[in-house]
Formats: C-alpha cells, sequence, structure tokens
C-alpha cells in the first residue's frame, strides 16, 4: 500500500540533496516518533548497495526492533534515492525520496512509501502518512537551523 507525502522546502535543491544523502539528517527528521541504535553506527553518507542493520525504537522505546534499510539508488543526476528496508511486523518498507528545484530558494521534496506488513498493512499505512507528516514538519526545522 502506497503513501505519498509531498511539501516545498524552503532551500534550493542542492542544500536538501546534500542533506538527504547524510545519515544524521534521518536521526533528525525520526525524531521522536523513531529512534535508532546499533552497534555500529550509521555512517557519515549513505551508499548504494549497503545493508544497514539497526534497531529502531518507536517513540523512544527502551526495546526496539530489528531493522535493515538498504539504499538501492542514490542518483545526483535526477536528484532521487530509494531504498529496500524490513524488520519487525514489516515486510517490506519501499521508501523512495525526490527533490525537484521550485526556484533558487526552493524545492519540492517528496516521499513515497510502499510498504506491506500483512494483515496489519492498512493500520501501519494511516502511521506511515502521520510519521511522514511528521518527517515533513521537521524538515523545516532542520533548515531553520
Amino acid at each position: 500500500m502506497k503513501a505519498s507525502t509531498t511539501s516545498i522546502l524552503p532551500a534550493p535543491q542542492a542544500r536538501v540533496w546534500e542533506l538527504l544523502q547524510e545519515s544524521s539528517t534521518l536521526v533528525f527528521v525520526a525524531k521522536p516518533w523513531v529512534t535508532f541504535s546499533s552497534a555500529h553506527p550509521f555512517p557519515e553518507n549513505w551508499e548504494v548497495g549497503v545493508r544497514y542493520e539497526t534497531e529502531v525504537h518507536p517513540f523512544n522505546a527502551k526495546s526496539g526492533s530489528p531493522y535493515q534499510i538498504t539504499f538501492s539508488m542514490i542518483d545526483a543526476n535526477t536528484h532521487h534515492m530509494a531504498t529496500s528496508e524490513s524488520g519487525g511486523l514489516i515486510k517490506e518498507w519501499n521508501h523512495s525520496m525526490s527533490v525537484e528545484s521550485v526556484s533558487d530558494t526552493h524545492c519540492r521534496y517528496t516521499d513515497i512509501v510502499d510498504v506491506k506488513a500483512g494483515l496489519l498493512t492498512p493500520l501501519l499505512w494511516v502511521y506511515v502518512k502521520l510519521y511522514y507528516q511528521h518527517r515533513h514538519k521537521r524538515w523545516l526545522k532542520l533548515l531553520e537551523v
């Protein structure tokens, strides 16, 4: 089941694209809905084909669920990234991110998530919609700094 969230961000495409490639951006925009812990910290910048293993902690819960993220595409020409993710109750979480220039000072940022979690998929879809609205608000906060 797919969910899409789009926002116009007050930053040039190049700046948002640069931030999107940094793991610290994911950590920032996900908080406090999701936090991550891992024996091996995320790299500074994401790499295609590398499987990142972590634990996700919904709402900073003490116990987490094992989770895997693999970047299947990072395309600097099209400003498009894609991941394949899974863990816990989530069989598949395919995430596409794109950044399009709107003007010299603004860009359009879009997240598209295709999630599969068996019978829980409709409930998870609602969570995805709310979670990505939160993430887009956090993008605005990140760009204020």
